[in-house]
């Protein structure tokens, strides 16, 4: 399965993010001393790619909070 994952600062930074990217279904991980993260399944195509990215910059802005972006071995910070 090919997925994007997101890092989250803390749980409520998680759930947040989680709730922003609701209709791709995502799923959150991991605890209060491992860290969070969210990811997403990237299976439907290029577009669906392309909406969840548009998704995921539309809640970065509106936090004015960063998000650090892992996609195929690679890491990607998303700034505001």
């Amino acid at each position: 399965m090919r997925a994007i994952t997101i890092d989250a600062r803390s749980e409520e930074s998680a759930r947040a993010l989680c709730e922003a990217l609701a209709k791709f279904k995502p799923s959150m991980s991991g605890s209060a001393t491992e860290g969070y993260r969210v990811s997403v399944d990237l299976s439907g195509g290029d577009r669906r790619i392309v909406e969840l990215l548009n998704a995921l910059e539309q809640h970065v802005q509106d936090r004015a909070d960063p998000a650090r972006v892992q996609l195929d071995g690679r890491s990607y910070v998303v700034d505001p």
